[in-house]
């Protein structure tokens, strides 16, 4: 069976990972979201509405791959109700799923091998976890989703953009060009605790269409920056994160 990683790698992803580490703690434990979570949870309440005529009565199965602390779970009950929604989390670290799972059911597995039935999910989403795995990794990852996500299900799925430290050393150099070269080095362009393959846009759209899924939406979320910041910098480089909405495209039978 593929690993998602070795036991090292998963040691990284403990108790102190979640509470003072990863993005988003202090807001956590403060009884606050994140906006992040909450444009996620907007997004797919907005696409929900959409095909509620085709989904008619029946319950809806959102799974979250990598579900951390449980933040998309949180938003899921509270936001989702009148949609019938069931959801469903799934982590690799113990700490992450002994939080989690008070916001509902979390099973601890290897998303490179999901212990899910076929086609079992309506909407599916992984939120900053692929640049945790390595390439041959993340594509195990996108044929299980492939695999238990329904027909016309949604898949909605962020990593960084691997170039943001690129567009953030030269901001940094157009507004700071004596102390660029410490800023960069020292706090810009290191890579983060535990991502194994960053992917830019076209490697990341490429990855998806290969693992046989069709994009709806696709967009990247840009620094906040000034306009005269930005004029300077070339467009390609500058978006800090890769978002994607997407649907699998006819499976054979």
């Amino acid at each position: 069976m593929m690993q998602i990683m070795n036991f090292k790698a998963i040691g990284l992803y403990d108790l102190e990972y979640y509470t003072k580490k990863l993005p988003g703690a202090e807001e956590y434990f403060s009884g606050k979201i994140r906006p992040f979570y909450v444009k996620i949870i907007s997004l797919i309440k907005k696409r929900i509405r959409r095909r509620r005529k085709k989904l008619g009565k029946k319950r809806i199965r959102v799974l979250d791959i990598g579900c951390g602390r449980g933040e998309i779970l949180l938003l899921v009950n509270k936001e989702l109700k009148e949609y019938n929604v069931d959801s469903v989390g799934i982590d690799i670290s113990e700490a992450a799923v002994k939080i989690a799972k008070e916001h509902g059911e979390v099973v601890q597995c290897d998303c490179c091998k999901l212990p899910f039935r076929n086609g079992v999910f309506h909407i599916i989403t992984c939120l900053e976890v692929i640049e945790h795995l390595s390439e041959k990794q993340q594509l195990h990852l996108l044929n299980e989703v492939f695999r238990i996500i329904e027909i016309n299900g949604l898949f909605l799925i962020t990593t960084p953009n691997k170039y943001w430290r690129i567009f953030r050393a030269l901001v940094e150099f157009y507004k700071h060009p004596l102390r660029g070269y410490e800023i960069v080095v020292k706090y810009k362009c290191h890579v983060p605790i535990g991502h194994i393959r960053e992917l830019g846009p076209l490697s990341f759209l490429m990855m998806l269409l290969k693992s046989g899924f069709t994009p709806i939406l696709c967009f990247m979320k840009p620094f906040k920056v000034s306009l005269k910041e930005l004029a300077s910098i070339p467009p390609l480089l500058s978006p800090a994160s890769l978002w994607g909405l997407f649907s699998p495209r006819k499976k054979k039978a």
